[in-house]
């Protein structure tokens, strides 16, 4: 894999998978396609430091600069509510810090989708805290007020909207949300990373969020269309889901013939 958690994949710990591409060529395979798109390996330490495999203050240079003379958006996109779910919404928040802070991407570029249930939990013992790892920092106040979907607006067809830049699509079912999307140009870069539960072919959402689960075959649709539209457009994820990573992550070779 690209990059992985600390945690024993085996043991049932976290395990990160990776996905890229770029149209207007043969597909190859994963890691081929994800050097030749990120043109060195600065944007793959990001994209691991994201993950929380480091603290704030020990994690390195992120985000090269867009040599295209484009933007860099980032979405981050938190699949699951309730506290027990806490580790996915921290990750969030953490990953927020690190790309707004660290990484130098305005946070007029960055989407966030978190469901936005822990903070202020009941089960939460420290009211107004999200750390990310023992004894961390509080990164709430630092992600609070930049929320752009939150509750039920935490679904796949705002997550796809938000990603092709249609505002129009987006529906915040009844919930807060900025209708924010990722304004991107063919000169643009976008890091795409999720937190939460897979499952072959698809990504988990909130419980009752409407439209289900974030399937596979509708996420490559999108990103293909994108291509379509602006071939030189550049696109990395990277998502931690707890069950069928590898599953997930082969699905996300879109583009790929077969």
């Amino acid at each position: 894999h690209a990059c992985g958690m600390a945690d024993d994949p085996g043991a049932g710990g976290d395990r990160v998978e990776m996905w890229s591409g770029q149209s207007g060529q043969t597909w190859r395979s994963v890691q081929t396609a994800m050097m030749r798109m990120v043109g060195s390996l600065a944007l793959l330490a990001a994209a691991c430091s994201v993950l929380g495999a480091a603290p704030l203050a020990e994690a390195g240079p992120m985000f090269p600069k867009n040599e295209a003379g484009g933007k860099n958006w980032v979405m981050l996109v938190a699949g699951s509510n309730t506290y027990g779910n806490y580790r996915h919404q921290s990750d969030i928040c953490h990953a927020y810090r690190l790309v707004t802070e660290k990484g130098g991407i305005p946070k007029e570029n960055v989407v966030t989708f978190m469901f936005n249930d822990i903070a202020e939990s009941p089960s939460n013992p420290f009211k107004g805290n999200i750390i990310n790892h023992p004894n961390g920092t509080n990164n709430w106040p630092f992600v609070k007020d930049h929320i752009d979907y939150e509750g039920k607006s935490v679904n796949p067809m705002n997550i796809l909207a938000a990603l092709r830049g249609d505002k129009d699509a987006i529906d915040c079912q009844g919930a807060k949300c900025t209708k924010k999307v990722i304004e991107s140009t063919a000169a643009d870069n976008i890091f795409f990373y999720f937190a939460d539960h897979g499952a072959p072919g698809l990504i988990a959402m909130p419980d009752g969020s409407p439209g289900g689960y974030l399937y596979e075959k509708n996420l490559t649709a999108t990103i293909k269309k994108m291509h379509e539209q602006k071939p030189r457009l550049r696109i990395l994820g990277a998502s931690s889901p707890l069950r069928s990573s590898t599953e997930l992550a082969q699905g996300l070779r879109f583009g790929q013939p077969g």
